[in-house]
């Protein structure tokens, strides 16, 4: 009925074991012809939302995750190359030991789902997030699916780097040189508390 809550959905949710996070970047080596994409991930992260229903809608009223960035380490593999070296790079221009925390506050909103719904849904989430302790406004596209009381969400967003005053490789004659135009990827699993 209109107007009546779904008692479902309304409260407090956390993120749960399986959640990872992590990066995309196009990088280019000076020994190797083709572009590279370097790939990083963690499951360190902790995070929550409130969620209200009012009128059949769903309302996103705070929330906040934050990312251990020290603690990310790279997947892909680059033959001929050590990729842990790369994540002791990322650690240093990200200032992880000073700033360890990567932050997404999203706004309140109105999310157009469907609480009846088991089927994957896509929305869209503005907030601030927080990298050296310098917030911007960003926005993730998210695949959104509540489903047996567990609500899993996966997305990205991209972000220049540099707006964070986080620097990366861009010398021509250097011996990498990385797009700072990055991919942030979250597949979060949350439950009601």
């Amino acid at each position: 009925m209109p107007g009546n809550s779904t008692p479902g959905i309304d409260g407090l949710w956390t993120t749960q074991p399986g959640s990872v996070v992590g990066y995309r970047a196009h990088e280019k080596f000076a020994e190797l012809t083709s572009p590279h994409e370097a790939v990083a991930r963690t499951e360190r992260l902790n995070g929550w939302i409130l969620v209200a229903t009012s009128a059949g809608s769903i309302q996103l009223l705070t929330g906040c995750i934050a990312v251990d960035v020290r603690t990310l380490h790279s997947i892909d593999e680059l033959p001929g190359f050590n990729t842990a070296d790369r994540d002791r790079s990322a650690n240093e221009m990200l200032g992880a030991y000073s700033h360890p925390f990567v932050i997404f506050q999203p706004y309140p909103v109105s999310l157009a789902l469907d609480p009846s719904s088991t089927a994957v849904q896509h929305v869209r989430l503005a907030g601030d997030l927080q990298i050296r302790e310098v917030a911007k406004q960003s926005t993730f596209a998210l695949d959104v699916r509540l489903k047996d009381n567990q609500l899993s969400a996966a997305g990205n967003t991209m972000v220049q780097v540099g707006d964070f005053g986080v620097e990366v490789p861009q010398e021509a004659g250097g011996f990498v040189r990385v797009d700072p135009q990055i991919t942030l990827e979250v597949s979060l699993v949350l439950l009601k508390v």
